[in-house]
């Protein structure tokens, strides 16, 4: 496994100066602002927006893998007491953060990409370098494997979710292919996953990705239940925030961001109407700061090729009380 703290004293995280810009008028809102980093991963933007925060904010990170909150604890010591980080989900944020409860947060920040020790670690299985288990698991110490998973689903089930998860091209034949091999025992590392899948994919890289890639991202939203989280997580989101506080949020896959957009949509304007039925009034709940998403420049893509497709969208609370939560799911 590599040194995961290695490096990192350079390391900007993707968007940083547009979560930055984007986060200015809630840390500056008052001298003790409460900053939430809610998928903290190695504290990159908990880091940087620390140092531009007033002297009395204070930082919450959560994040779902153990690995990377005992080094983001390590990153976040120099704060002291105005710092702490919790293992945990961000789906689960009252019980993890009083703050988040009591809707005391002036920031609150998801990042919902993998990091590059993540995906650089044979032994987490989420990418195609190197040779590991098929695991995928944010946190190891719970639930099944993506091998568990695969295992569980049939080829409809599968090809439904490569298709959805990974825009997978000819899904249920390459879901087919897939379960055939784990049913020959064939599927005994991921880089037995990923030459079965250059087998069952004729053009092995496309645009310079590989073949494999957009199945791994698919399975390892389904191990994972990302977007399910996702959706708990938007369906109460304003509760968490104090008038005037913000909501970024960064995805990188289009079914995250289509969710994160039917959200902010749903606390901004209310439920559709449905057809044939008179409009209901309905006031703010969350304002979007800029109507549409903000990508990665180009300067930012080229240093760093996972930045390319980073969208970040940013919301500010009202002080219109939020419902208890969202009346449907936001879908997808």
């Amino acid at each position: 496994m590599p040194d995961m703290s290695a490096g990192l004293s350079d390391h900007r995280p993707v968007l940083c100066d547009a979560v930055l810009e984007a986060a200015e008028p809630a840390l500056n809102s008052r001298p003790d602002p409460i900053i939430v980093d809610a998928t903290v991963g190695f504290a990159g933007h908990a880091s940087a927006l620390a140092s531009v925060a007033p002297p009395g904010a204070s930082i919450v990170g959560l994040d779902r893998d153990g690995e990377t909150v005992a080094v983001a604890r390590e990153r976040l010591a120099a704060l002291g007491s105005r710092a702490r980080v919790v293992q945990g989900c961000y789906s689960e944020l009252e019980a993890l953060v009083p703050e988040g409860a009591a809707g005391e947060i002036d920031l609150l920040l998801l990042d919902l990409g993998v990091n590059s020790y993540q995906l650089d670690s044979p032994e987490r299985g989420f990418g195609i370098r190197g040779d590991g288990p098929i695991d995928m698991r944010f946190d190891r110490s719970t639930g099944p494997t993506a091998l568990e998973c695969l295992a569980a689903m049939d080829e409809k089930t599968l090809a439904g979710a490569l298709r959805r998860y990974g825009d997978v091209a000819h899904a249920r034949r390459v879901a087919r292919g897939i379960l055939a091999a784990l049913d020959a025992g064939e599927l005994t590392s991921t880089g037995a996953l990923a030459r079965a899948v250059e087998r069952l994919i004729r053009s092995p890289r496309r645009g310079g990705i590989h073949s494999a890639t957009t199945v791994f991202q698919a399975l390892r939203i389904v191990t994972n239940d990302e977007l399910g989280h996702l959706e708990r997580f938007l369906a109460r989101a304003p509760r968490f925030l104090r008038a005037g506080g913000r909501l970024l949020i960064i995805s990188f896959h289009s079914g995250e961001d289509r969710l994160v957009k039917h959200a902010l949509r749903y606390w901004e304007h209310g439920p559709p109407t449905p057809r044939g039925l008179p409009a209901t009034q309905w006031q703010a709940v969350l304002r979007a700061v800029k109507r549409r998403s903000i990508p990665a420049s180009r300067e930012e893509s080229e240093i760093n090729p996972r930045a390319r497709s980073a969208r970040l969208r940013a919301a500010e609370r009202t002080a219109i009380p939020a419902p208890a939560t969202m009346t449907r799911l936001v879908g997808g």
